[in-house]
């Protein structure tokens, strides 16, 4: 199923528009978005990583209660694809961004990908109802009043969903700025966020310090990010440095992986 040409390129007008430094230099990016779809959440959710892992990638990742599958591809270090799905089921949407080192065939991968999800049976084109004009003509004034009303919902509609959207991209983007890996681990909750607490002091990221419940995260002296989230239940280790130069961020991801 091909997705409307204005759709697409006004996600791509916006993406040059935000960053567009990050178009001269890898990784490229292809997206594809599905539109008019009638699916629930978790169902597309579902689907879509059944729909990677089918597809080679291995680490398929859903936080709890998010709307979106993050997976990476690792036939070459650090990978040969990177993929995010976002299930909107309240807009009927499904976006699918695929990111690579090499340009050769990324859109084509995010395309792939998005017409496997939407072959799925419990994803169905939305169904379009028009009511009949049954309405008195004495009632004609009150109608038109309602009707306006519609107008002004379907608007804001319009606009919850295109601000969807946008966050889906600002999101992505800021993963461009992004170096990261998985580990397996057999460490329990404790062990792992202990240990991950030690890794990032000792590699300097003590500035902001703070956890949540299955992270710990801070900054260094020069500004760059480290977090190390324990995802026990899928018995991994998620390590991600973000900052401005590619080499230093995998240097500093390097170095929290070894002192782990």
């Amino acid at each position: 199923m091909k997705n409307k040409i204005s759709i697409c390129s006004l996600l791509l007008v916006v993406l040059l528009f935000v960053s567009p430094l990050a178009f001269a230099v890898p990784p490229y990016f292809g997206i594809s978005v599905g539109e008019n779809l009638s699916f629930k959440t978790s169902t597309c959710l579902s689907v879509a990583k059944q729909v990677l892992k089918n597809e080679g990638f291995q680490k398929v990742v859903q936080y709890k209660g998010g709307t979106t599958v993050f997976a990476a591809y690792r036939n070459r270090n650090p990978y040969h694809y990177k993929a995010l799905v976002k299930c909107l089921s309240k807009s009927g949407v499904i976006v699918v961004i695929a990111v690579a080192k090499k340009s050769k065939n990324v859109r084509q991968k995010a395309e792939t990908l998005l017409h496997k999800i939407q072959r799925n049976k419990s994803i169905k084109p939305a169904q379009k109802t028009v009511p009949a004009d049954d309405t008195p003509a004495d009632d004609k004034a009150i109608s038109t009043f309602e009707g306006d009303k519609s107008v002004s919902t379907l608007t804001t509609q319009s606009q919850a969903r295109g601000s969807e959207q946008r966050d889906v991209i600002e999101n992505w983007q800021q993963t461009l700025l992004n170096s990261e890996n998985w580990q397996q681990t057999l460490l329990n909750k404790a062990q792992c966020l202990s240990r991950a607490e030690m890794s990032l002091r000792d590699s300097g990221f003590y500035r902001h310090f703070n956890f949540d419940d299955d992270s710990i995260y801070g900054k260094n002296d020069d500004g760059y990010k480290g977090l190390i989230r324990c995802v026990i239940s899928e018995s991994l280790v998620f390590f991600q440095v973000t900052g401005g130069h590619s080499r230093t961020r995998d240097q500093l991801l390097n170095q929290l992986e070894k002192n782990f």
